[in-house]
């Protein structure tokens, strides 16, 4: 993803990176999220959820984040873009 000019990611909650109705982030999850930081890549996470689920998991990540989404609608994503601080084609 570098080499092809990728800088951020927006990654999915519910059914992707945890289950659907599970508060708890895995160590996995957890240690994948830091290895992309560290590697440089800035992540928000999109979801369709509520607030407090999105903030709860996107607090442990430290990440910011978009509740309410309304996927696949673009608006949350233009947003997510924007949060991220990067031009569309690097995200």
């Amino acid at each position: 993803l570098i080499s092809l000019g990728i800088k951020g990611l927006i990654i999915d909650l519910d059914n992707t990176i945890i289950p659907h109705k599970i508060f708890i982030v895995s160590e996995e999850i957890s240690s994948w999220f830091k290895n992309l930081k560290e590697m440089g890549f800035n992540v928000c996470v999109l979801s369709n959820n509520q607030a407090y689920k999105v903030k709860k998991i996107s607090d442990k990540l430290q990440v910011p984040f978009i509740y309410n989404a309304i996927k696949p609608l673009t608006w949350s994503f233009r947003k997510a873009i924007k949060m991220l601080g990067l031009d569309k084609r690097n995200v």
